[in-house]
């Protein structure tokens, strides 16, 4: 496995295991009534900006202990090299995570739209960051895999 492929699923896993313990924590709060107040708006913010520290902290944690978990392992230093090849997929990675955020958005404001709560918008654009993120990052680690 090469250090792309084990950088692509630290990131699957810190994602996967931050946005389901926000996800948990969101309905807890959401079945309590938290949200049923006039401060809906800024409790789901600060949740939100409390979600963004917690997710960069949780992967540079992640990746690190990945990276020390690789060169154990592997007893070389493998270069720090990026060719064509690696742009090509990092882009193509990118350019699916855009169309699925680009879509939620568009779900989140024709919500909006039709009177649905800030709550569920908030959240369905969280949503749509992290299906895209996740969807990226799963077609990258496929192309790498198959030796694109």
């Amino acid at each position: 496995m090469s250090r792309h492929e084990v950088n692509i699923i630290a990131t699957i896993i810190s994602t996967a295991l931050v946005f389901a313990i926000y996800w948990v924590k969101m309905h807890q709060m959401y079945q309590g009534g938290m949200f049923n107040t006039a401060d809906t708006a800024s409790l789901v913010g600060k949740a939100i900006l409390l979600l963004i520290v917690v997710q960069i902290a949780v992967n540079i944690v992640i990746r690190i202990a990945s990276h020390i978990l690789f060169y154990v392992t592997r007893g070389e230093d493998e270069p720090d090299l990026e060719d064509e090849r690696d742009k090509l997929i990092e882009l193509r990675g990118l350019r699916i995570s855009f169309f699925v955020l680009s879509g939620g958005f568009i779900l989140s404001m024709i919500a909006l739209a039709v009177g649905q709560p800030i709550f569920l918008v908030f959240n369905l654009i969280i949503f749509s960051f992290t299906v895209g993120d996740m969807t990226g990052n799963a077609l990258k680690l496929h192309h790498y895999r198959r030796g694109f």
